[in-house]
């Protein structure tokens, strides 16, 4: 099991995801600063295999049909509406 599909990660994800919106976006900011300090703890090349391998999970969902895009406008929409962006590419 990795580290960071622990059952105490999955309940304290779950608990993030339940909070407003401010709260999260508080939270994450939070969470990357923290990832930004410590980033000499951990070599580059691993962060970059982990972010390549994400990449292509989500690019396969995407592709098979598993999961759905909506375009930005409409993503901004359902979190709350901040940017109204006039044309997209």
């Amino acid at each position: 099991m990795n580290r960071h599909d622990a059952p105490e990660t999955g309940q304290i994800i779950a608990s993030a995801l339940s909070l407003p919106i401010d709260d999260r976006i508080s939270l994450a900011n939070a969470i990357l600063e923290s990832v930004e300090k410590s980033s000499d703890d951990y070599p580059q090349a691993e962060v970059q295999k982990y972010w390549a391998d994400e990449i292509a999970v989500r690019f396969e969902d995407i592709e098979s049909g598993k999961i759905d895009t909506v375009s930005s406008s409409e993503m901004w929409k359902r979190i709350g509406g901040k940017p109204n962006v006039e044309s997209e590419s």
